[in-house]
């Protein structure tokens, strides 16, 4: 790949809102993307070139989803909750060549804590909307007399009917 076309896969890779962290198959780092650095508070200067083994120091969360692809050779994702408390989707993705050997590992990480919050909003609009909705069906003909009033009253009421 010439320069010109390294560069614009970069440039294009940094517009992805998806965390993205590019290792070849013996485990050094390609690179990362902005987003990347934005998720993890890892910065590109200081990861890439390097071993994953320096990046699983500084964040360990990656490591057991990394070895994990690397030993199974097939995509592992799982969510885990960061030291900040965010819920990020972790997925790493191994690409194989011709043989079946990793020549380059691919891992996104997805920051999904507003998701997962709107998703409990949501849910909670829900059951506030049902329950409303439950209460504005309850007729007042539909509701069982003799829990509303006095036995005065109940004599009152079935001598109107």
């Amino acid at each position: 790949m010439n320069s010109v076309n390294k560069k614009i896969l970069l440039l294009v890779l940094d517009t992805v809102p998806d965390g993205v962290h590019v290792a070849s198959g013996e485990g050094i780092t390609l690179n990362i993307n902005k987003a990347f650095e934005r998720i993890t508070g890892v910065s590109r200067n200081r990861i890439v070139g390097g071993s994953t083994e320096e990046l699983f120091k500084q964040k360990s969360f990656m490591k057991t989803t990394f070895l994990e692809a690397v030993k199974s050779k097939n995509v592992v994702s799982r969510t885990l909750i960061l030291d900040d408390k965010r819920r990020v989707l972790i997925s790493c993705n191994p690409m194989l060549d011709a043989n079946s050997n990793i020549e380059y590992l691919v891992t996104y990480i997805r920051d999904i804590s507003e998701l997962t919050s709107i998703k409990d909003s949501k849910k909670k609009l829900e059951s506030f909307e049902k329950m409303k909705s439950e209460s504005a069906l309850r007729k007042p003909e539909a509701l069982n007399p003799e829990l509303l009033m006095g036995e005065n009253s109940l004599r009152c009421f079935k001598l109107a009917k």
